[in-house]
This record gives C-alpha cells, structure tokens and sequence, in this order.
C-alpha cells in the first residue's frame, strides 16, 4: 500500500497473533468469526523466487512450536449478509490464492447458514482489492441496494481517513449456492456425486 502512496493503510498494523488466536477460539459465525491460515513450512516465496520453510535440517524433528499466521480473515454479520470485515494475507505467500480460499470460506459460510451474499468495502481501483474481488464474482452494489448497518461501516471508514482514494462496497449473492453436508454423502446415489 505504501507504493502506491496509501501510508494511512500500510501503517495500520494488524491484529497480533494472540488476538487473532483467541478470536478463533471464540468465534461464533453469527457474532464475528476469525479464519486463519498458518506456515505450513514449505511455500513462502522468498525475493529470489524459491521457498522459505521451516524444514528441519536432516534427522531433525520439526519444530513443535506454533506456526506463525500467514493469512487471516475476519467475518460479521450486516444486513442480513456476511460482512468480510478484512482478508489480509502475508506478502511474502501472495500469488497463491490463499486470500482467495479465505473468500471461498466466506461464501461457503453465508450458504451454509442460509444468508443470501456475501458483501465487503474496499478500494475501488487498487489492483489487489476492488479488481481482484470481481474477478472472484463481487460486484459493485448501487446506493439503493447497501443497508443501513452497512452503511455506518463506510461512516466509521469514512471517520477513520480510509478515503484516500475512491471506496465501493461490493456483494457477491450466495442465494444459488448450495453446500454439501454429510448427509449428502449418504443420499448421492452410487457413483454420481451430489449437485453443487
């Protein structure tokens, strides 16, 4: 965010490791819940291109420590859909669709507990937010169509300096998605695996 001269984002720190922990620990999908991802030690990219893991050197065992967080993803409810509140992934592992499995968490989360969309704010234009959540299905939603709740989080945005540049609330409908349970195992006939 900083290359792009967005200082006010780039200097706010995120939440530490111990706060997002205990929110895991404590979610509850209609309050907030907090998703996660982990090093799984073996596909940080480092500046030359390669990997960084936390291999151990050979006849070593790993260790047994937790592994840092590489991307985390905090949920709440607005108007009656889930409100992706922020999706951060490490630099250093970008580019290999971990923030776009978190958003698949999301969408799988609304459809499960019936809610019809999924809707979240960002940047209008900056490659990696409004660009990149389209491409995942979001689209823009008009004046008339953002509630109220969600609209006092672009007033709390607004309050806090994230204008800097254009924002734009975005909504992808989960209405036609359907998750699958374990019972859908049990009723898809043999051999055909259950409607998506």
């Amino acid at each position: 965010f900083r290359d792009i001269g967005l200082d006010v984002i780039a200097d706010d720190d995120p939440p530490d490791e111990a706060t997002l922990h205990a929110a895991v620990l404590g979610h509850s999908v209609l309050g907030h819940a907090v998703f996660v991802v982990e090093d799984g030690g073996d596909n940080r990219r480092t500046p030359g291109g390669g990997t960084s893991g936390r291999t151990p050197p050979t006849g070593q065992r790993p260790d047994p420590a937790p592994r840092p967080l590489i991307a985390w993803m905090w949920l709440s409810v607005v108007d009656g859909d889930v409100l992706v509140e922020q999706v951060s992934v490490d630099p250093g592992y970008r580019g290999q669709r971990i923030g776009a499995g978190l958003l698949r968490t999301a969408v799988e989360c609304a459809a499960r507990h019936g809610l019809p969309g999924v809707v979240l704010t960002t940047f209008r234009d900056v490659p990696w937010n409004g660009p990149l959540y389209r491409r995942q299905g979001f689209t823009d939603m008009r004046a008339e169509t953002i509630g109220p709740e969600l609209r006092t989080v672009r007033c709390r945005e607004t309050a806090s300096g994230l204008d800097v540049l254009p924002r734009v609330c975005l909504r992808l409908d989960t209405s036609g998605i359907r998750t699958l349970t374990p019972q859908d195992a049990v009723r898809a006939p043999r051999g055909r695996s259950p409607a998506r």
